[in-house]
């Protein structure tokens, strides 16, 4: 509803209530609407005229009453400006409304808007949108939007919103958010976002973002972000994150992340991290690392890396490391040279002989973390046993019904779900794999009694493999013979 037509209503009703144009109260019912239209209307007919500058006035007048009858007889329309009161706009062109109160405009071009109370926008073009209160706005163009209370808009080009609180933006093109409150933004360009509380950004280019409180943030491009909480960042380019709680990075380009809580980083080139708690961080370039727990780091260059705490590093270049955990109580690692990963293993790690393998085997088969194992690999597969026997550490190929029955046990128990493939299970398919087990038993029993006449297992295995490849040439030379000898035809005399 349009300021010049309310100025005609107040001109010849001397109101600009439609209720009071036709004389009615604002209960009345569609009859007491219908009879009421029509008692004015006799009244200002046009051919009632005396004169002709009457037969304008008259005109005018009933022009505008049909539009009251058509807006009021409605009970849709009427509903609505029963609820918005005088700022109501439909118009198929350009709109310019302004109003004190709510506000509902839908036009199919540009559309400027300016009221005091809640606004509801929706526009074919380009929309500048300012209000006091809520803004909800919608248009297939860019988008300027300022309101002092929550901000919702959709729109298909870049869009320029400030809002005192939460904002829910979605468009097509570069977005400019600030608000007050929590943020949902997701745009196809790049964005920029300033809000006091979380935000949630997807877009497709570059993203800008300051909050106030925990971030989520994925986009195409570099990534700037500072928050006041926990940030989660995923983007294609550069990034570059501070925030006051853990965050969790990953990006395809060089990475500078700042945080006052643990750090979760991955990226595809240089990184530069600092960070209150622990570190975990994987890149292919150099990696400058500074955290104040423990450090996890593997780079494909050089590694710089200051930790409070133990300090796990691997990288493809010279490594820098100071750390305030201990590897060797009795010797300092940064006083000893190591030159590489094979020396480290030999200086630090314990070596694994025979005796304490089987000490382990003693200790692990039937134990509470054996059966631990079988239902996490139970669980994993779903059931599928020829999986789960192929991945279980056991000494024996043989047992599986003990195994099957441990399962079982479970499976009553409630402690897992019962799976089609291990429930059901042919026997057929559970003979196949008891046959398949049996043959790799022997074979590892006959090479278990060969060992004492070779010298170590390369030689078991090459005789093995020869032994195969002999019966190969055999299967090969027999198929020959059967297929490829000559013909038994006689020739034919000439």
């Amino acid at each position: 509803m349009s300021d010049s037509f309310l100025k005609v209503v107040q001109k010849h009703f001397k109101t600009k209530n439609l209720y009071e144009a036709l004389r009615i109260e604002k209960g009345a019912d569609e009859k007491e609407v219908r009879r009421a239209y029509y008692t004015v209307a006799r009244e200002s007919h046009p051919d009632k005229a005396e004169n002709e500058a009457d037969r304008k006035k008259r005109t005018e007048k009933f022009q505008a009453l049909a539009r009251i009858y058509a807006l009021l007889g409605d009970p849709e329309k009427r509903q609505i400006y029963d609820e918005t009161g005088p700022a109501f706009l439909t118009c198929g062109g350009p709109a310019f409304l302004t109003c004190e109160g709510p506000a509902f405009l839908t036009c199919g071009g540009p559309a400027f808007l300016t009221c005091g109370g809640p606004a509801f926008l929706t526009c074919g073009g380009p929309a500048f949108l300012t209000c006091g209160g809520p803004a909800f706005l919608t248009c297939g163009g860019p988008a300027f939007l300022t309101c002092g209370g929550p901000a919702f808009l959709t729109c298909g080009g870049p869009a320029f919103l400030t809002c005192g609180g939460p904002a829910f933006l979605t468009c097509g093109g570069p977005a400019f958010l600030t608000c007050g409150g929590p943020a949902f933004l997701t745009c196809g360009g790049p964005a920029f976002l300033t809000c006091g509380g979380p935000a949630f950004l997807t877009c497709g280019g570059p993203a800008f973002l300051t909050c106030g409180g925990p971030a989520f943030l994925t986009c195409g491009g570099p990534a700037f972000l500072t928050c006041g909480g926990p940030a989660f960042l995923t983007c294609g380019g550069p990034a570059f994150l501070t925030c006051g709680g853990p965050a969790f990075l990953t990006c395809g380009g060089p990475a500078f992340l700042t945080c006052g809580g643990p750090a979760f980083l991955t990226c595809g080139g240089p990184a530069f991290l600092t960070c209150g708690g622990p570190a975990f961080l994987t890149c292919g370039g150099p990696a400058f690392l500074t955290c104040g727990g423990p450090a996890f780091l593997t780079c494909g260059g050089p590694a710089f890396l200051t930790c409070g705490g133990p300090a796990f590093l691997t990288c493809g270049g010279p490594a820098f490391l100071t750390c305030g955990g201990d590897i060797d109580s009795e010797e300092d690692l940064l006083t000893t040279k190591i030159n590489s990963l094979a020396e480290f293993f030999k200086k630090y790690m314990p070596k694994i002989n025979v005796e304490e393998l089987e000490k382990f085997w003693e200790s692990y088969e039937g134990s509470s973390e054996q059966r631990r194992d079988l239902l996490a690999l139970y669980e994993k597969y779903e059931g599928d046993m020829d999986k789960i026997m192929e991945s279980h550490m056991t000494q024996s190929l043989t047992n599986e019904e003990e195994l099957r029955q441990e399962i079982q046990n479970a499976i009553d128990a409630g402690e897992i779900a019962a799976y089609d493939a291990f429930t059901k299970e042919t026997k057929a398919k559970r003979n196949k794999r008891a046959k398949r087990f049996a043959k790799l038993a022997k074979e590892a029993e006959e090479v278990k009694a060969q060992k004492e006449d070779l010298p170590d297992l390369t030689k078991a295995i090459a005789q093995r493999q020869e032994e195969r490849f002999k019966a190969f040439d055999k299967c090969l030379d027999d198929l020959a013979s059967k297929y490829c000898g000559p013909s038994k035809k006689k020739a034919k005399k000439k």
